[in-house]
């Protein structure tokens, strides 16, 4: 059963280019049937959701809902020596957003606006 060990603690950490940037206090493990135990160490640094700020007020970046799998998933993204690929990530995201209990609806919007946008934070994770 995916599931994430414990809920993702979090402060603030600074403002970079707008957003609210968060470090993690706590180490969290997402234990993914499909991908294995991935671990978020304390002190990940995440921009929650990475939304167009003219959606926040229907997806807001920090909604509690979605929050933990987008820093799960800013983490790998981020990860240079990450073991998954582009498309293994956006799958987790989307096992996670389930195993919080984001509805159908929600999270399949997340997941696709991430398959659709996600090609150049990837890459710039890259270089």
């Amino acid at each position: 059963m995916n599931k994430f060990s414990t809920p993702i603690d979090f402060v603030k950490h600074c403002w970079s280019a707008g957003s609210l940037i968060v470090r993690t206090t706590n180490n969290v493990e997402f234990q993914s049937d499909r991908f294995g135990d991935i671990e978020i160490p304390s002190g990940t640094l995440s921009d929650g959701a990475s939304v167009p700020r003219m959606f926040w007020p229907i997806f807001s970046p920090f909604d509690g809902d979605y929050f933990d799998s987008a820093v799960l998933h800013d983490m790998i993204y981020r990860d240079r020596a990450t073991k998954f690929t582009r498309a293994e990530a956006d799958l987790i995201f989307l096992e996670a957003m389930k195993s919080l209990g984001v509805g159908w609806f929600k999270r399949t919007l997340v997941y696709r606006a991430v398959r659709i946008g996600g090609a150049a934070p990837w890459r710039n994770a890259r270089t």
